[in-house]
């Protein structure tokens, strides 16, 4: 990370597994790697995005096997698009949820112990006094609990 860029940690988001309305496992409300392991992946390129794509590579690494990648995508909006038309599952942030996209079911991984999840940080520019910066910091302190309940 940049040397001018300050960090605070906030959580850890844990990922779900999202598949076309129409898949086999849509009946499902959650999901081990037992369930999915055959079925063609979307994910991120590693230079792109490093911590999804390791993060569902080691699922599939805990699980005794490796992904049948179907498709690279880098945009969220593309990755749904992609599981919506039936290309392939997509490990995701849990966050995604809330992007109701059409055709895409979200199901919750078990364990969950073995899951680290995605870091979700605050950054911004070290030094940088801004009113609006200093006040979306203390919303993230003051609101930590609820904003992160559903990650």
């Amino acid at each position: 990370i940049d040397a001018m860029l300050t960090t605070r940690f906030i959580a850890n988001e844990t990922c779900v597994l999202a598949v076309p309305t129409n898949h086999r496992l849509v009946s499902y409300d959650e999901v081990s790697i037992d369930d999915f392991r055959h079925e063609p992946v979307i994910l991120p390129e590693r230079r792109t995005r490093r911590h999804s794509h390791d993060l569902t590579m080691n699922i599939f690494k805990e699980g005794g096997s490796m992904p049948v990648i179907a498709q690279y995508a880098e945009e969220k909006q593309t990755i749904l698009s992609f599981v919506a038309a039936g290309l392939g599952i997509a490990l995701v942030p849990a966050s995604y949820k809330d992007m109701n996209a059409d055709g895409v079911k979200y199901l919750a991984l078990t364990p969950k112990k073995h899951i680290e999840g995605l870091p979700l940080s605050a950054m911004w520019h070290q030094g940088n006094n801004n009113i609006y910066v200093r006040s979306l910091l203390e919303i993230l302190s003051d609101n930590i609990d609820e904003l992160t309940r559903d990650l």
